[in-house]
């Protein structure tokens, strides 16, 4: 398990007075799929499946610099800047700024893909205008990766950068969300809701498909759901896998990013912002009994049979489908029922004048919509 940082619920950025005990690793960010300073193109099919230079304390020189004067030479003694980036490897998030840009800082993190033996160093920068945030990210987690899997494709460095509004809206109607990413997570890896893999989609047999089913297939009701028990995506432990770029990415519930007891401690801290620049919250929140327990959702299983639905092939026992009635191996099994849970349609609710999204254990497991209008970023 993660270590966990002090239970302070102060922004990252606020945090760097605390942390500049800790050696400030030194920034390096090669280039991969994307080019830093470009817009990240997320690559929309799932395949199924450094060495680090410690920079001297901030009372020390790093350098001597002889300079020469009337022909005398002296030493000159040149002091690195105060900040520099915050190591946060390993630690889950305790933050709760509502604001991307109470995070604005430079964070750095070393892990180790524990499939192949790699490591690598992780490097986020978020950064702000006033109205916009931008992240930086070359899109290594703060964890290890691989435990529990072995991906069909190696983990690498996929600089991206992503730009999101600072100042989130409700918009007059929700937006859909879409194959790629919906979420940035805070420590510079994406969330994604869906999975390229539909029945009846796709040149594999029935039932055992893995890609194929794309962005043209948005509405299709018999995606497989990502999270549910009844498919396997070659996850981690982390709830995440590799695309065949070496993009790792989160699906399903980011645990690793939060405490995930509720019941009697505090609530959850902001772990990642959606597309449309609303916070991401962990599953905790102080209900209007003034009881903190984990959010629900308001989608619930429908009963009995699958029925058909024109334009698509309607799952039938085969390959790993394990049954005709409405189990949650698909998307289409479940429907939203208003008043069922604590949250919308989009999976947020409003807490003490603060709206945003909620992590819940049963699906959508983070978005199911955009409230606010999401960035082109994430297309």
């Amino acid at each position: 398990m993660p270590d966990t940082l002090p239970t302070a619920r102060l922004p990252l950025s606020r945090l760097l007075a605390v942390v500049l005990c800790l050696a400030f690793v030194a920034a390096a960010c090669s280039s991969s799929e994307t080019s830093t300073g470009q817009a990240a193109t997320t690559d929309s099919i799932d395949g199924g499946d450094a060495e680090t230079t410690t920079a001297p304390a901030a009372d020390e020189p790093t350098e001597d610099a002889d300079d020469e004067v009337d022909g005398e030479t002296t030493t000159t003694e040149t002091m690195p800047a105060a900040d520099g980036p915050i190591d946060i490897t390993g630690l889950t998030l305790t933050a709760d700024g509502a604001s991307c840009a109470d995070h604005v800082g430079e964070y750095t993190s070393m892990i180790t893909d524990q499939a192949t033996g790699t490591e690598f160093e992780g490097m986020l920068t978020i950064s702000t205008d006033g109205s916009t945030c931008t992240f930086d990210t070359n899109q290594i987690p703060n964890h290890d990766t691989g435990e529990g899997s072995r991906f069909a494709t190696d983990v690498a460095e996929v600089p991206a950068v992503l730009s999101i509004t600072a100042t989130p809206e409700a918009a007059d109607t929700p937006s859909e969300i879409s194959m790629g990413a919906n979420v940035l997570m805070l420590n510079g890896v994406k969330w994604e809701a869906y999975p390229a893999a539909c029945f009846g989609v796709g040149n594999e047999p029935a039932g055992r498909e893995a890609i194929g089913c794309g962005p043209d297939q948005i509405d299709n009701p018999w995606r497989y759901n990502i999270g549910s028990p009844l498919n396997d995506f070659g996850f981690d432990i982390y709830f995440a896998h590799v695309q065949p770029g070496g993009l790792y990415h989160y699906h399903s519930t980011p645990t690793v990013l939060y405490d995930i007891e509720c019941e009697g401690t505090a609530i959850s801290p902001v772990i990642g912002f959606a597309a449309d620049g609303f916070p991401l919250y962990g599953p905790c929140f102080e209900d209007e009994t003034g009881t903190i327990r984990a959010a629900q959702s308001s989608y619930q299983l429908k009963d009995g049979e699958r029925s058909d639905i024109a334009g698509f092939t309607t799952p039938y026992v085969t390959g790993n489908v394990a049954g005709t009635t409405y189990d949650g191996q698909f998307i289409g099994d479940h429907e939203y029922v208003e008043g069922s849970g604590d949250l919308d349609a989009c999976n947020g609710m409003t807490v003490d004048g603060q709206y945003g999204y909620y992590v819940t254990s049963d699906y959508p497991y983070v978005v199911a919509c955009f409230t606010g209008t999401p960035s082109a970023d994430f297309r």
